[in-house]
């Protein structure tokens, strides 16, 4: 029975205590019931987020809001964002964030009972994105190839990717642009249109939902071509002119070829003629041949690199027409009553073959290929010509002419007189003639004159070799004899020998044979002005005596040597 109470007691010590606590619990302040919401519309320094306080615990609640930081479980001693009071959903809009950052989140609800939490959230803001740009390559003239590459999007989706260039440093979006698709990792793209031998500033680009972002600047200078001028034509003839030009400037590579190409329509290029000249920069020159006379030509100089060929300014030039050959006339010589010898000289074919010369004659002025003329081969040099069928103790006039395409060119007019015909005791060649040949072409003269009136053979006592001859012909070699070794003044041969007349030196004294033909041809035809004297020959008869012969009777005699008598000199012809 005490055992029964003593559970009862217990019991009802129990139930009293129990009541007590509850009633004590009920009465104590309850926290906020708090639920963060996800984060959305995260951007690069800001981010939405916001909580919902379901219950306020059964106190106001006095303040809401969101905590944030860098680190796990934020408290209102971190960063904060108040949104107002009272129960229910609230919107938190967070500002300047730090981009590409990851935060720690929680809506918090503050009452009488204390500052409640939601559950954390995590989120990282977004940034630009981060990229390089790639090194330029394949570099031409008007072409290059670049890009990017994409290696962090920046937590967003990039919508836009490629390059930007301009010839201006930083360039951007706003420049020149190559898009390349979208999304990260690498890319590239060629740019095309550039201008020659110009540098370029390019940067690959990127766009998500914050921005722009560029890589790193790069330049680079497209490639050049020589530059080069072209010189003037000179030395320029019916056939060749010399030209060239100079390489100023090589250009991006070196200079492989060079040289000059003309044709004879404008803007020439090496399809047409070309000459080349070498490699390199500087100046050059270089002979254009084969050309057509009297043709205007169009030349550039040009040079090839690597990048291509480029020209030179155009020059042009004319070559020199042909002109009529340039000709001289030979004297006329070995004159005849019928016949004579002349020719001429073709000093230069004016550019153009000669491809007839010779000598025209008239017996009036001026002579052309319209009189009489004779043709004498082609080409350049000089040349005979024999003109025949001549009138006897005419003057004739003679032009040498030589013939190209050009037309005919003529020499300097020359004359002569064709010899009479011929006959004893005609004045002739200087003399008298007192003999004539079978030919009646030749023969021999007399002086118009007396050398002498008085001269001495000379050498008396002394034997002359070779000068004993006495027939026709034989008197000039007498008279070389005499004067070789008879070293006397003055004396008959000598006289002769020296004697210059008519325009003849080549006078010498009769041989006795001959003294007697002109006694007989013109002495007794009352010809020749002799004087009824005695006259030397050439003919030795001894050592002491030479033959002489009296002008006033016809004997011949030998005379002495030292006796002075008239000298008469004679020629041939």
């Amino acid at each position: 029975m005490k055992t029964y109470k003593s559970l009862i007691l217990a019991l009802l010590i129990f139930f009293i205590s129990a009541c007590n606590l509850s009633s004590l619990k009920w009465d104590l302040p309850k926290f906020a019931v708090v639920e963060t919401l996800t984060p959305d519309n995260i951007l690069n320094v800001s981010a939405h987020s916001g909580g919902n306080i379901s219950n306020d615990g059964g106190s106001p609640v006095q303040n809401r809001g969101v905590c944030y930081a860098t680190k796990t479980n934020p408290t209102i001693a971190d960063s904060t964002l108040a949104c107002g009071n009272g129960t229910g959903t609230f919107d938190a809009n967070l500002q300047s964030l730090t981009s590409a950052t990851t935060y720690y989140l929680k809506a918090f609800a503050t009452t009488s009972a204390g500052t409640a939490y939601g559950n954390e959230v995590v989120f990282t803001t977004l940034s630009l994105a981060t990229l390089s740009t790639t090194a330029v390559s394949s570099v031409t003239l008007y072409t290059a190839t670049s890009g990017g590459s994409i290696s962090n999007a920046g937590g967003a989706s990039i919508t836009e990717r490629g390059i930007c260039y301009n010839t201006s440093k930083n360039p951007t979006v706003a420049n020149v642009v190559i898009k390349s698709g979208s999304g990260p990792g690498d890319f590239s793209v060629t740019l095309s249109g550039l201008a020659a031998n110009t540098t370029y500033y390019i940067r690959a680009y990127a766009i998500n939902v914050i921005g722009t972002s560029y890589g790193n600047e790069v330049s680079f200078t497209t490639a050049s071509l020589p530059t080069l001028t072209t010189a003037a034509a000179n030395q320029v003839t019916q056939t060749s002119a010399r030209c060239g030009g100079d390489v100023l400037n090589q250009g991006s590579s070196s200079v492989t070829q060079r040289g000059v190409c003309y044709d004879t329509k404008s803007n020439p290029t090496i399809d047409n003629i070309l000459v080349a000249s070498g490699t390199g920069g500087g100046a050059f020159t270089v002979s254009l041949t084969d050309l057509t006379p009297g043709t205007t030509y169009y030349a550039r100089a040009y040079a090839t690199n690597a990048s291509g060929i480029v020209y030179g300014n155009e020059v042009t030039f004319v070559t020199n027409p042909v002109l009529v050959p340039t000709v001289s006339t030979t004297s006329v010589s070995s004159i005849l009553t019928m016949t004579a010898i002349s020719g001429g000289n073709v000093t230069n074919d004016g550019g153009g073959a000669v491809v007839s010369r010779g000598v025209c004659y008239s017996t009036s002025h001026s002579p052309t290929l319209l009189s009489d003329f004779v043709e004498s081969g082609s080409g350049t040099g000089s040349f005979g010509a024999n003109i025949a069928g001549l009138n006897p103790g005419t003057t004739y006039y003679v032009k040498a002419f030589a013939t190209n395409s050009a037309g005919t060119a003529y020499g300097n007019e020359v004359s002569f007189v064709t010899a009479p015909l011929l006959k004893i005791g005609l004045s002739y060649q200087g003399g008298v003639i007192f003999y004539l040949d079978g030919t009646n072409q030749h023969g021999m003269l007399a002086a118009p004159s007396d050398q002498s009136g008085g001269a001495t053979w000379g050498c008396s006592g002394t034997s002359i070799p070779g000068s004993t001859l006495s027939a026709i012909g034989a008197g000039l070699s007498n008279t070389t004899a005499i004067v070789t070794d008879c070293a006397t003044a003055g004396i008959a041969a000598k006289l002769c020998f020296d004697l210059v007349s008519g325009g003849y030196s080549d006078w010498y004294l009769p041989s006795s044979e001959e003294l007697n033909l002109m006694y007989s041809n013109l002495k007794l035809q009352n010809l020749g002005g002799f004087s009824n004297s005695n006259y030397w020959s050439s003919t030795e008869s001894t050592a002491s005596n030479s033959f002489m012969q009296s002008f006033q009777n016809g004997s011949v005699v030998s005379g002495v040597k030292s006796v002075a008598y008239h000298v008469r000199a004679i020629r041939t012809f």
